[in-house]
């Protein structure tokens, strides 16, 4: 159980802090989103190829594209938040109303959330920046599809009383939650990889950047997500469970 917390509350403290730099962007200029792009993710030294080209994205998203990113942050907020304080134990121990109410809440946020995703990612073009980002985040949008639901339906909805399996549910919503939480961790990795895992020197070019620390991070929120959901699932599974899985 101690794992278990103390895994939750590091991916808890990352989400917050790339939350909180993506909400930024809200009540940014185009100039201001661009040069916390240089400063945030980008390592010291002349990077004008990346910067050039990630500039068109920037104008693109504050101009024909501003009104459909606000929406995402807005609902990836509110989701990340929703999720954060449901998963906690804490909040089916003591708030069980307040779980139970939120976790409505977040079914209606999530179903506009996952369709305007759907939007974003082939209509306006979010996540172009790299294969692996993109392919991330398509991912997620099946699983959050397919996990939310049968969640709700586990947790009783549409009068499934017969059918209530609280671990069955709790297994849906950590899913969930790995998926809802992958957009935050690109862009956690993103800093990273930028700066350490795959930096050789200055990226002289878009497609440098593009296959080295941009396809990175996508690899990394992906397969880093699920792998601490596998670990939440098995850490918090009944010891009849645990047994049968030795």
């Amino acid at each position: 159980v101690a794992s278990a917390v103390f895994w939750f509350l590091c991916a808890g403290f990352a989400n917050f802090w790339v939350v909180t730099r993506i909400a930024a962007y809200f009540f940014m200029t185009e100039q201001q989103a661009l040069d916390d792009f240089t400063n945030t993710v980008l390592p010291p030294g002349k990077h004008d190829a990346v910067v050039s080209q990630f500039g068109r994205y920037i104008h693109e998203y504050f101009t024909a594209k501003q009104l459909s990113m606000r929406a995402h942050i807005i609902e990836g907020g509110i989701l990340t938040a929703i999720f954060t304080f449901n998963l906690l134990a804490v909040s089916r121990k003591r708030f069980m109303t307040a779980h139970r109410w939120l976790g409505r809440l977040a079914m209606v946020v999530a179903g506009v959330f996952n369709v305007h995703m759907v939007y974003m990612l082939a209509v306006v073009g979010m996540a172009k920046v790299s294969w692996w980002m993109e392919f991330a985040n398509w991912v997620s949008v099946a699983v959050l599809g397919v996990a939310l639901p049968t969640g709700w339906w586990y947790a009783g909805g549409l009068g499934n009383t017969r059918g209530k399996n609280t671990r069955r549910h709790q297994i849906a919503m950590v899913l969930a939650g790995a998926c809802l939480f992958i957009n935050p961790a690109e862009r956690f990795w993103w800093v990273v990889a930028a700066k350490v895992v795959q930096y050789r020197g200055p990226y002289t070019t878009w497609q440098a950047f593009k296959e080295g620390p941009s396809d990175a991070a996508g690899i990394l929120a992906l397969f880093g997500n699920f792998a601490v959901a596998a670990y939440l699932i098995a850490a918090s599974a009944p010891p009849k469970a645990k047994a049968k899985a030795q």
